[in-house]
């Protein structure tokens, strides 16, 4: 037999998730902690770190844009490691001016 569950049951499941979704790491942001730091230009690079929530239309746009250029039509963007290769660059929050460009 199926045990029934009060009001105050689900009140306190809910109130459980509530507080695991609180100590959630935030899905839009990432941090990369590299196995084997290298240096670049005289910096130490140990960890790089990202905001996919950062991007916007204007962000698609311009790495559709870029591939095209590089004759490389796709169907489902999504599904391309170039594409999104291309969307954590520019996610990046630790590149350098250089990149910001395209």
């Amino acid at each position: 037999m199926q045990k029934e569950t009060t009001t105050k049951d689900e009140m306190e499941q809910v109130s459980q998730v509530e507080a695991a979704l609180e100590n959630a790491p935030d899905p839009g942001t990432y941090t990369h902690r590299l196995k084997k730091p290298f240096t670049f230009d005289g910096k130490t690079v140990e960890e790089m770190h990202f905001d996919f929530d950062s991007l916007t239309g204007a962000d698609t746009l311009a790495i559709s844009a870029e591939m095209n250029r590089r004759f490389k039509n796709l169907v489902l963007p999504h599904l391309s490691w170039e594409f999104m290769t291309l969307m954590a660059v520019r996610a990046c929050t630790d590149r350098d001016e250089r990149a910001s460009g395209w």
